[in-house]
């Protein structure tokens, strides 16, 4: 009786450090996919001397009023890189995204940072199905930004 009451306590155990280290895998693959799949939004100071070789592309703003941008853009993620961002330019436009490019962004907090941007649209309809198509093809963070 006891060492059937022993092998059922060995079994529960076994099974449960089993499940414990099936969740960490799980969870430890979840953080490398999600890192992989998401744009950081932390920023590393980038050298002066690596300016993003791509700009906007060309007739991409008209204004006609300073009240209404005359276009939107799809922020696809922040990188520290040049590097980084162009390599992820480059897997959105494998994926039909021809529309993206890279831009250079200062700001005092986050210093340099290399944007992915996708556009210009015409109206935030354009904008909203272009967006969907992205988080369909498993690109996250993503921002409709209005460029004036």
């Amino acid at each position: 009786m006891h060492d059937d009451i022993r092998a059922r306590s060995r079994r529960a155990l076994v099974l449960f450090i089993g499940c414990v280290t099936l969740a960490f895998a799980m969870f430890t693959v979840g953080l490398l996919i999600g890192r992989w799949v998401r744009v950081p939004n932390s920023a590393v100071t980038i050298p002066k001397e690596n300016p993003p070789s791509a700009s906007l592309p060309d007739g991409a703003l008209t204004s006609s009023s300073p009240s209404e941008p005359a276009s939107y853009l799809i922020r696809a993620g922040s990188f520290s890189s040049v590097t980084e961002a162009e390599r992820f330019v480059a897997h959105l436009k494998e994926r039909g995204f021809d529309q993206a490019f890279t831009r250079l962004r200062s700001t005092p907090e986050e210093g340099s940072v290399v944007e992915v941007i996708l556009g210009p649209f015409e109206d935030t309809e354009a904008a909203a199905r272009t967006l969907r198509e992205l988080r369909n093809n498993g690109v996250s963070d993503l921002r409709i930004i209005p460029n004036r």
